[in-house]
């Protein structure tokens, strides 16, 4: 294993043989030790300070995809992964029935746009615009949760109510320039973003 420290933040990495990340230590002085397997997937990961923070182990389906991820700091975390014929995502349960991660289902379209995601007794729906993979629309246990809007380009351009920032303001619209870069993030009729001037 070849150690590279890092000056200035005290951090120091490790790589092993086949250049995988294998070990970093943090400023705060907690040891990340990292495996992999002879494909070079991720099999696990330990941090550790003055007690152990974290040790994940991952398996794998022979299609290279996670099959289940073990958290032996905390077993509630556990959790499990199915795909389906496409190798999307489909199900991620938890290791037990409560208090655990949960047990999350996920359906698609023909064209790879996410449709629901399902989290036990609750389903989010997601709509898309007619002729287009542009997410039109967000449902939670079918009522509508926030309209998407779009310029003739295709960028975003309104939200509806809007997305409540930390600050509790809602996000209802954005705001593009001549080059079409963004300029304003803006709270009804309030730009919470101004656009910025030219470079100096």
């Amino acid at each position: 294993m070849i150690p590279i420290p890092r000056a200035g933040n005290h951090h120091a990495y490790a790589y092993d043989n086949a250049r995988n990340q294998a070990a970093m230590t943090y400023g705060n002085g907690v040891a990340e030790t990292r495996s992999f397997d002879h494909d070079y997937r991720l099999t696990g990961i330990t941090d550790a300070g003055t007690s152990r923070l974290q040790n994940l182990a991952y398996a794998y389906y022979p299609t290279n995809n996670v099959q289940m991820l073990t958290d032996a700091v905390n077993s509630r975390n556990s959790r499990s992964f199915s795909y389906d014929s496409l190798q999307r995502l489909s199900h991620a349960v938890g290791s037990c029935a409560v208090g655990c991660y949960g047990n999350f289902g996920f359906t698609y379209d023909k064209d790879g746009n996410q449709l629901s995601q399902s989290l036990g007794a609750t389903t989010t729906n997601y709509g898309y615009g007619t002729g287009s993979d542009q997410l039109a629309t967000i449902s939670v246990r079918g009522v509508a949760t926030q309209a998407i809007g779009y310029t003739a380009d295709g960028r975003m351009a309104s939200l509806n109510p809007g997305i409540q920032t930390p600050a509790g303001k809602s996000i209802t619209s954005l705001s593009y320039n001549q080059n079409a870069q963004l300029s304003a993030v803006n709270a009804g009729n309030d730009a919470m973003e101004a656009e910025p001037g030219p470079l100096q």
